[in-house]
């Protein structure tokens, strides 16, 4: 079972998103996401212009791995939501996926 930890601390520049020590250090021990996550968020605010965006840090006791997610929460129609993120996940996302690997993630959460 996976266990996400909340962020708190400020985030990259201009996101407007926290970041507790554990995603800090994280994404101290993996340089390469900081540009990407950024860069997400700017892609995802023109996908998802509604959605609030939140960081966590989420850690798999099982292999013991840490995956860093950015959960968009929109209170968009579940179905309307589902296509703009695949429209998202086709033209944008899953380029950035193989460079992210297993180490950072985009979720969408419906309120």
């Amino acid at each position: 079972m996976t266990q996400p930890r909340e962020s708190s601390q400020p985030g990259p520049a201009g996101s407007g998103l926290a970041l507790d020590h554990e995603i800090d250090r994280f994404l101290t021990e993996h340089p390469d996401l900081r540009p990407l996550v950024h860069e997400t968020l700017n892609k995802a605010a023109a996908y998802f212009p509604n959605a609030e965006p939140r960081l966590e840090l989420v850690h798999d006791p099982e292999d013991d791995s840490d995956t860093l997610v950015m959960f968009l929460r929109t209170e968009q129609d579940v179905n309307a939501g589902e296509r703009e993120y695949d429209r998202f996940v086709d033209e944008w996302w899953l380029d950035r996926k193989r460079e992210a690997g297993t180490r950072f993630a985009v979720m969408m959460v419906y309120a």
